[in-house]
């Protein structure tokens, strides 16, 4: 897989687990997780991906607001 090819599949797998985060328990992702990225590698990765589209302007507790029903 290209560079640019995998950066993009990436930021797709990264998009979609934000969204699952707050449907399915953690189980249920990482299994899910497990077959979108096969590779090891990958997941460790995504970590990246993700921590980038946090906005680090705002307080960690509005960002996880969400886990506490504050919503």
């Amino acid at each position: 897989m290209a560079s640019d090819d995998a950066a993009d599949r990436l930021a797709q797998v990264a998009a979609q687990l934000a969204a699952r985060v707050r449907e399915y328990g953690a189980e249920a992702n990482g299994t899910w997780l497990r077959h979108q990225l096969p590779d090891p590698a990958d997941r460790w990765r995504l970590i990246f991906v993700l921590a980038a589209a946090v906005p680090i302007d705002r307080p960690w507790l509005d960002l996880t607001a969400w886990t506490r029903g504050d919503t």
